[in-house]
């Protein structure tokens, strides 16, 4: 993880949204090729990225359930299902 933050050829800035679209995209068309998708990748973006970013990056949205994944803030009853759920997880009354 060090090597990979501090590689003087990885572009360490914010995501876009487009970026992990596009990643979503290179995924379902080649799979774990990152070989492959970092070069398609950094043929599409200006800043260029590792592979090992661009996997770090597929594995932080949520690999195969990226396309489905829900954003943004939680709902208010989300938020009191995860609370009664740790609750009861750690015997708390």
């Amino acid at each position: 993880m060090c090597r990979r933050r501090f590689n003087p050829h990885n572009y360490s800035g914010k995501w876009t949204k487009d970026e992990e679209e596009a990643l979503v995209k290179l995924v379902g068309a080649r799979g774990n090729a990152w070989k492959e998708i970092t070069e398609e990748f950094n043929r599409s973006f200006e800043n260029k990225r590792t592979s090992g970013n661009i996997k770090d990056k597929w594995k932080q949205i949520g690999s195969e359930n990226a396309s489905t994944r829900v954003k943004g803030p939680w709902s208010l009853s989300e938020a009191l299902t995860m609370f009664k759920t740790v609750c009861e997880a750690i015997g708390a009354s």
